[in-house]
């Protein structure tokens, strides 16, 4: 009997792709972490930031029909998502609002295919704390034949789906460029006049700024008569003046155009003031406050105005009325007044 000399087996053929992905930031550099988890150091509120997802495939198989996904934390505004592939197949884009996501994937054995996707973002200038992000592919479920042996099914297995996250860590840090200017428009004072100072505070980015002061420490030879801080997209914070020590602390204001602190100081020059009258406001970041500001040199401004005396002298002349007769005796008086 020839029935009994062949034997088979007909195993369903199931793909295994070790699939690993690797997800770092391309705009900060790595403190620390390993293969799947990078640690930075800042990421600047009020800057784009890029990120960059590798995925490989160790094989032995093909991988066929994975996704890639990505969920932008709520402070970074996505800008763009591309993909490109080595003997890959890029799938589906289908990334909106802050998700990221590319489906119907395909990615070939060897080293050096890869499939990259790259991640550009905006950080709110706000943004304060902590920033984690979160690279993960999609397995889809592995499925027999449905057309009996001989016929392949779908999807594939991963062996090893420890390697199928990523995350970036890191803080955000914000750097608040503050400038101030000041001016009375004039350059010279008349000693006995009034003179009022105007002080500009504006925050020139790219991160919003807050816990800073504001200072003007007006000379002794002006009498201060008024002052106020006139908030314009921002907030003067707590009056804390003393005498001629104008002071506002914890101010806030965000970045960009169209936003300021103003300072507006008037007082009357006493009238035996002489020589060159100097003031300067200052602006502030002291230390623990949430932002740094990488330009020190834009913190003070000064104005300077040489001080005139100016006397308006009336001089006038009384004495005696009528006929007076010669030989006789005449009280005259004369004054001289200051008008200033």
């Amino acid at each position: 009997a020839t029935s009994n000399n062949e034997a088979r087996d007909d195993d369903p053929a199931t793909p295994w792709a070790d699939l690993s992905v690797v997800m770092k930031s391309v705009t900060t550099p790595a403190v620390s972490g390993g293969a799947s988890t990078q640690v930075n150091s800042r990421f600047v509120p009020g800057t784009t930031v890029t990120f960059l997802i590798e995925v490989s495939n160790l094989g032995p198989s093909v991988a066929t029909g994975f996704g890639i996904t990505n969920q932008l934390p709520g402070n970074i505004s996505l800008i763009s998502a591309t993909c490109a592939q080595l003997d890959g197949n890029c799938g589906v884009n289908g990334s909106t609002g802050n998700l990221v996501q590319f489906s119907g994937l395909r990615l070939g054995v060897s080293s050096d295919n890869i499939i990259r996707v790259v991640i550009v973002g905006f950080i709110n200038p706000s943004a304060v704390g902590v920033l984690s992000s979160t690279a993960s592919l999609v397995i889809p479920p592995s499925t027999p034949p449905v057309g009996g042996a001989g016929t392949a099914g779908s999807g594939f297995v991963d062996p090893n789906t420890a390697t199928n996250a990523a995350t970036v860590q890191g803080v955000f840090s914000p750097e608040a460029n503050l400038s101030i200017s000041k001016s009375n428009s004039q350059t010279t004072v008349v000693a006995g006049t009034q003179t009022t100072y105007q002080v500009d505070v504006t925050n020139l980015g790219p991160s919003d700024a807050s816990g800073f002061n504001v200072a003007d420490a007006v000379p002794a030879m002006v009498d201060i008569t008024s002052y106020a801080c006139v908030e314009t997209g921002g907030s003067c914070g707590t009056n804390a003046t003393v005498g001629n020590a104008v002071r506002y602390t914890n101010a806030s204001l965000p970045a960009g155009a169209g936003r300021s602190l103003r300072l507006v100081i008037t007082g009357t020059v006493k009238g035996d003031a002489s020589g060159t009258l100097s003031n300067t406001a200052v602006v502030e970041t002291p230390s623990g406050a949430p932002h740094t500001d990488p330009d020190a040199a834009s913190n003070s401004a000064t104005d300077a105005d040489q001080i005139v005396q100016q006397a308006d002298l009336v001089v006038s002349l009384t004495g005696p009325t009528g006929s007076v007769f010669a030989g006789s005796r005449g009280s005259y008086t004369l004054q001289v007044e200051n008008r200033g």
